[in-house]
């Protein structure tokens, strides 16, 4: 009786692990299946990115937004191609439409600037975006980096009185300090290597540094960019575009007696750009 009712555990328990077996395989296969669904779905997008560039580039109003919601979608989702295209639509800054311009910042806020997102900290968001803006200048062309550094400036601008005019479609998010805090850090940072970076860092910084509380800060760092002089060409390159703004005048210095005399004091201390 006892070796019956063992034969009948063992039969029960062979099943439930065939059972168990045909399950796993018919995960696998979905996932497998999803997985190729998956793919197939990123080549048709891919395939689309450069008919959906070229429509953003030289369409209709109309069209234009519509090709903006969907490279930017397409840039979320990682899809191949889809980098280099809104390096390309961010020439559309120089549009002379609001509406346009205003679909853009609205586009690069959801791509460049994260959110918090549950329980995620707000130095992990900062970080995301630090690394969103370095992607983002990082390779970009000679002919693109222009537009790419305007909208940069627009973003930048949020929350200042220098917004340029942008339509108030939504509530803004704006670069936070730590952000910029960051940025200086990767750029002004004194240790070998990372040149890339520095450079990334610099080029985000300059359009940051032409905004009304941008050039105060930029100016406190004065000493650590002439240091900069010293550095690789590019680097230093790079960091004399953002001295060259310094001496540019915030609204409320505009026509005061202190800026005049901060601008002479200004002159004298880049004259000879030591950065001793």
């Amino acid at each position: 009786m006892q070796l019956h009712q063992a034969n009948d555990d063992r039969v029960v328990e062979d099943e439930q692990a065939a059972a168990d077996k045909l399950h796993t395989v018919l995960q696998l296969r979905a996932q497998i299946q999803q997985l190729i669904d998956k793919m197939i779905v990123e080549v048709e997008l891919s395939n689309c990115i450069d008919i959906a560039l070229r429509c953003v580039l030289m369409g209709e109003t109309a069209e234009i937004k519509e090709g903006i919601k969907f490279l930017t979608r397409c840039k979320l989702f990682e899809i191949t191609g889809a980098e280099t295209a809104i390096r390309s639509m961010c020439s559309l800054v120089w549009r002379p439409s609001a509406d346009v311009i205003t679909e853009l910042i609205d586009a690069a806020e959801d791509m460049f600037i994260s959110k918090l997102d549950g329980n995620e900290k707000a130095s992990e968001r900062d970080k995301s975006t630090v690394e969103n803006l370095m992607k983002a200048m990082h390779g970009a062309t000679e002919m693109d980096r222009p537009s790419i550094e305007e909208v940069i400036y627009l973003l930048a601008s949020v929350g200042n009185d220098d917004e340029g005019g942008l339509g108030r479609h939504r509530k803004r998010r704006h670069i936070e300090t730590n952000v910029i805090t960051r940025l200086w850090a990767i750029a002004l940072d004194n240790s070998t290597g990372g040149t890339n970076k520095k450079i990334d860092a610099l080029r985000i910084l300059y359009p940051i540094s032409r905004t009304e509380k941008g050039i105060p800060e930029a100016r406190t760092r004065i000493r650590s960019l002439q240091k900069k002089l010293m550095d690789e060409p590019a680097v230093a390159v790079e960091a004399l575009r953002i001295i060259s703004i310094l001496n540019t005048p915030t609204k409320q210095e505009k026509g005061s007696i202190r800026f005049i005399a901060r601008c002479s004091a200004f002159i004298r201390t880049t004259r000879c750009l030591d950065p001793s």
